[in-house]
């Protein structure tokens, strides 16, 4: 059995050991490790959001104790923000792993953000770290947006002058 350290340490050496026995299997761990490091990113994100999580909590018992409840109100939305950006970027990983059973298929040729038809649309941070993690876990091949109306020729020459996006439909 192979494990995941045996492939991190001995990467080579276990192509080099599955090739005597004419399997191939370079890029399939090149896609395994990929996905491992992904995992330990994302694990390592959740907990420096759990951690700013529980120092806020602690700010806000403190507030509290000070009778500074207005102060401690302002910092529960922090922490609701911080809980919503978690949860939102775990459903987004969800629906694109249903949405890959039910095409059949392990990725997506290119997956689209559409209706983007204003700037601050286009300059969503949720939407690159979901992409970005998508891409390296090899679950997409490029992005791309659409738009249709409001300030398309604004966003079109955003998107192209900042590289933001591999595919527009306009």
């Amino acid at each position: 059995m192979l494990t995941l350290q045996s492939l991190r340490e001995d990467k080579d050496r276990v192509i080099q050991a599955l090739k005597k026995r004419h399997v191939d299997a370079s890029a399939d761990i090149d896609r395994i490790l990929a996905w491992d490091a992904e995992r330990r990113q994302t694990q390592a994100s959740l907990d420096d959001l759990l951690a700013k999580s529980n120092a806020l909590s602690r700010e806000i018992g403190g507030l509290m104790r000070e009778g500074k409840k207005e102060a401690a109100e302002a910092v529960k939305g922090k922490t609701a923000a911080l809980k919503e950006q978690s949860s939102d970027l775990k459903n987004r990983m969800h629906e694109l792993e249903a949405s890959l059973v039910r095409l059949q298929t392990d990725h997506i040729e290119v997956y689209f953000n559409h209706a983007v038809n204003s700037k601050s649309r286009l300059d969503n941070p949720e939407w690159y770290e979901f992409v970005s993690k998508a891409k390296n876990q090899g679950k997409i091949s490029w992005t791309g947006i659409s738009g249709h109306a409001g300030r398309l020729t604004e966003v079109l020459d955003h998107a192209i002058d900042n590289s933001l996006v591999d595919v527009i439909l306009a």
